[in-house]
């Protein structure tokens, strides 16, 4: 009877495992409103479960289908996963170089960025100004605070990082400081996210968007009614606020480049990125990013809610995620070559 019931298992767990391998993939191609409780979950997290139940299964029965749908979680899991781009280039680097990518490196070497613009995004963790401090390390020519420190301590933050030439704007909780000259175009009134247009001595143009959206994070409480109306609500919320931020800006056509960054609440996986790609905005650290790029929450940085997107002008170089200790976040650190 128990050995039955061991090869029942072995051929039902693994047939199991496929049904929801399906159910996953429709969730994520069509990423519903209706199911955004799935589709925050990383697609490494249901391979891992995927590969944890198949492995059992082999235990149970060692059936040649719990190897194969152990093998196809495994390939989603690596192809699928947001994190795999940035960390093979890591290891492709760390193989030639064994250190940080020289054109990322922190300041104080003198060097020149003719033709370049290093952007930096930070969530400051509730007005922390040491945490804000420690973009001055990357030589920014952009910077977009979430969470932002007082306007005073920004305005020696600015004077500290490019002197005379430095500038800022800032919302109640949201701040660009940059060098040139910024002019407010928008403020949006829900999360104070800010739009701007920076004018840079002897450089382009450029428009800003610094977001500050809604937090939308998976939950582990999916039984409950409350929890799939609250992040579908939020899913709807952060598109109309994201729609918002980006139709503020002028009608330019590409004749100006555009930066969209900052904290999107919510992991590349949710649909509101959908209004980025179908305008032609590039993730910097998904196509040019080195090692791990999630951000949140700092210690363990499982998701990556915090990001720079650029449109066509901006071409990303290199892109990486580093510690900016207290906050609860990690910056973004992205070099652009402006075409």
């Amino acid at each position: 009877m128990l050995r039955s019931l061991r090869s029942l298992l072995a051929i039902a767990i693994p047939a199991l495992l496929l049904l929801l391998f399906g159910w996953v993939a429709l969730c994520f191609l069509n990423r519903w409103d209706g199911m955004v409780p799935f589709t925050l979950v990383p697609i490494w997290a249901w391979a891992g479960l995927g590969m944890t139940g198949a492995a059992l299964s082999w235990i149970m029965g060692s059936h040649r289908l719990s190897f194969f749908v152990f093998l196809l979680w495994l390939l989603t899991g690596v192809i699928a996963s947001d994190e795999t781009p940035g960390l093979f280039r890591g290891f492709l680097s760390a193989l030639s170089a064994g250190k940080r990518p020289a054109d990322l490196s922190p300041a104080g070497s003198g060097e020149s960025r003719p033709n370049r613009l290093r952007v930096v995004t930070l969530n400051c963790a509730l007005g922390n100004s040491d945490a804000a401090a420690q973009v001055r390390q990357f030589a920014p020519d952009i910077v977009l605070l979430q969470e932002a420190p007082s306007e005073r301590r920004l305005a020696e933050l600015a004077y500290d990082i490019w002197g005379a030439d430095g500038t800022l704007l800032r919302s109640e909780r949201c701040a660009i400081l940059a060098r040139g000259r910024l002019s407010q175009i928008y403020t949006e009134p829900v999360t104070s996210s800010l739009c701007a247009t920076l004018r840079i001595p002897g450089g382009p143009e450029i428009d800003i968007v610094n977001c500050h959206l809604h937090r939308a994070l998976p939950r582990f409480d999916l039984w409950k009614r409350e929890c799939w109306e609250a992040l579908s609500g939020v899913r709807v919320e952060n598109r109309r606020l994201l729609r918002s931020l980006l139709d503020s800006l002028p009608e330019r056509g590409n004749r100006v480049p555009r930066i969209a960054a900052g904290d999107f609440g919510a992991p590349p996986s949710d649909d509101i990125f959908r209004l980025l790609r179908n305008a032609d905005y590039l993730d910097s650290f998904h196509e040019v990013g080195r090692g791990w790029g999630n951000t949140f929450p700092s210690a363990q940085s499982l998701l990556r809610i915090d990001q720079i997107w650029s449109s066509p002008g901006l071409a990303p170089r290199s892109s990486e995620a580093a510690r900016a200790e207290p906050s609860d976040h990690r910056m973004v650190v992205t070099e652009f070559s402006v075409e």
